[in-house]
């Protein structure tokens, strides 16, 4: 085949993005990306005129399936916040849908944290973190970046899930994301959350974040087991993050405005849902 994606899914990070690109790469009708997001769209310039054809050769080659009555997709969850990615998707597949997957920025921005934590790409403090001006809270203030996704392409070209509502009903938000896309609704696939989250429960295990180590183990082990290792390692030895009621009240202010665009735009609350603080909590 040689066509560019007819969908993709850009985000936001640490929303559920993994659970459904998986879900979507077994559907039948659906051929889905062979690696895990290319971030194909947001590594060229804006001011090149265009990319280069074998470059666009070697990202087609990430799409192996011979129907050809199947949508192509894949996931970058850095699209979301890149305005190179929407530029050059926008050129090369105007017709492209988007799927964007939002969660409560109070829990996005702890996993966010974690990951960086884990990764060992966490430069500031763990107060700093979860400042005003911190790169955290910045990844977390979407709504502009929704919008331009949605005045470049169109409203009924993207398409908005709460990672709430696919935790509380999956079958029934999938629904929607498979009529939304054009494919089979009579698809029951196994939901899995994957990626759990967490840090060291003491400075003594943070050679758990030691990435030379973690690529040895990956490559000593079955890649089927990676997960159900990653999982055990984490319910062992690693715990979640837990905000300050201080740092709740803090960001909720910081996110209100995001959040409230946010929830005008889907008719829903958002406020009342996300930045509602249990002070028993």
């Amino acid at each position: 085949m040689n066509k560019l994606p007819d969908f993709f899914i850009v985000g936001a990070s640490k929303a559920g993005t993994t659970a459904i690109c998986n879900i979507l790469a077994t559907h039948p009708d659906i051929c889905f990306s062979s690696v895990k997001e290319p971030n194909f769209f947001s590594s060229f310039d804006i001011a090149l005129q265009e990319i280069p054809s074998n470059k666009l050769s070697e990202y087609k080659k990430l799409f192996r399936c011979e129907a050809s009555d199947r949508l192509m997709g894949e996931g970058s969850v850095g699209y979301l916040n890149s305005n190179k990615a929407l530029y050059w998707i926008h050129k090369y597949v105007p017709s492209a849908k988007i799927i964007i997957i939002l969660r409560n920025p109070l829990e996005r921005i702890v996993s966010l944290y974690e990951m960086y934590d884990r990764l060992g790409k966490m430069k500031v403090t763990y107060q700093e973190a979860f400042s005003k001006n911190s790169y955290l809270v910045k990844q977390s203030i979407v709504y502009e970046s929704i919008i331009n996704y949605i005045n470049t392409f169109s409203r009924n070209q993207v398409f908005i899930m709460i990672y709430d509502d696919f935790r509380k009903q999956p079958q029934q938000e999938l629904n929607s994301l498979y009529q939304f896309l054009g494919i089979g609704e009579n698809f029951d696939p196994v939901i899995t959350i994957k990626n759990k989250g967490g840090v060291p429960k003491s400075k003594l295990l943070n050679f758990l974040k030691f990435r030379p180590l973690i690529e040895i183990v990956k490559q000593i082990i079955p890649k089927s087991v990676h997960t159900q290792v990653d999982n055990f390692i984490k319910d062992k030895f690693f715990q979640k993050i837990k905000l300050t009621l201080k740092q709740k009240k803090e960001l909720a202010s910081i996110f209100y405005s995001d959040v409230q665009k946010i929830g005008d735009l889907l008719n829903r609350d958002l406020c009342q849902e996300w930045l509602t603080i249990d002070e028993k909590r």
